[in-house]
């Protein structure tokens, strides 16, 4: 299972929830299984362990992210782009700040059935060329 959202957008953004099944796996059960952790989010938060996991991951990324002079301009840029290039020293401040309960009233308003888009990537048989 794996998640995705990118936060640097002047318009909304979406939200990825992604999984691939095993061999032999009913797809099904697989998208019963995320939609069951989305619900358990909302009942539960998570713990503080977690949430201070994910924010290392964050935080890390993005220092990271900006060890070349190409890739610092571009993360000024986008903030500039999204409305003051100073917001750059506000973002990991606001990062630390996220709690557990956070993520839970979060999940409660976003994460609904009726905002939900669903695809499902289903193999072909490789071809090959000889």
């Amino acid at each position: 299972m794996d998640t995705e959202y990118e936060g640097f957008n002047r318009d909304p953004y979406l939200f990825f929830l992604d999984a691939t099944a095993s061999t032999g796996k009913d797809i099904k059960d697989v998208e019963k299984a995320l939609f069951s952790e989305i619900e358990n989010i909302k009942q539960d938060p998570p713990s503080e362990h977690e949430v201070q996991k994910a924010k290392n991951q964050i935080e890390s990324s993005f220092i990271i992210e900006q060890d070349s002079i190409y890739m610092e301009a571009m993360k000024y840029g986008t903030f500039e782009m999204l409305g003051d290039w100073k917001l750059i020293n506000k973002y990991l401040e606001g990062i630390r700040k996220v709690t557990p309960e956070d993520v839970t009233r979060v999940a409660k308003e976003y994460l609904q059935e009726d905002n939900r888009t669903v695809g499902i990537l289903i193999p072909t048989k490789e071809v090959r060329s000889e």
